[in-house]
């Protein structure tokens, strides 16, 4: 029996697997936006705590000090992508209360450069057309 446990711990330890089943090779990364270089953003911050799993990443995206979309051009609204490359990833519209803002999704994606914002025409677009707002990188790439 002594022997069953033990080669059922080296197995588990093997394949990242702990006691309730959760992979242990879970990462988290703290990702900080600046501002592009537009002085009405001057103040303008957001933090993306991101988690990574095998094969997903979850996102939680917070911002402070942004000013109204209509602010920036003819925009209505401000998209957070994920970016790879010549590759991004929609991540979805930021949840406006004054001049917080917010969002939180999974995607089913490895790994990523850099976490921007844009101010965007309309929401849900389809590639990141808008004016860059903040941005951050990623150092797990």
């Amino acid at each position: 029996m002594r022997k069953f446990r033990t080669v059922l711990a080296f197995g588990a330890a093997m394949f990242g697997v702990t006691a309730h089943g959760v992979l242990a090779s879970t990462m988290h990364e703290t990702i900080h936006l600046k501002p592009a270089s537009m002085s009405s953003l001057a103040k303008a911050f957001g933090t993306a705590k991101v988690t990574y799993t095998k094969q997903d990443v979850a996102i939680h995206l917070t911002t402070d000090n942004l000013p109204k979309p209509s602010s920036i051009h003819a925009s209505r609204y401000y998209a957070v992508w994920l970016k790879a490359g010549t590759k991004s990833w929609f991540v979805g519209d930021l949840k406006l209360n004054g001049n917080m803002a917010g969002v939180s999704k999974m995607l089913m994606l490895q790994k990523f450069q850099s976490v921007t914002v844009t101010a965007e025409a309309s929401a849900h677009p389809m590639h990141a057309m808008g004016t860059l707002v903040l941005s951050g990188m990623s150092a797990h790439h």
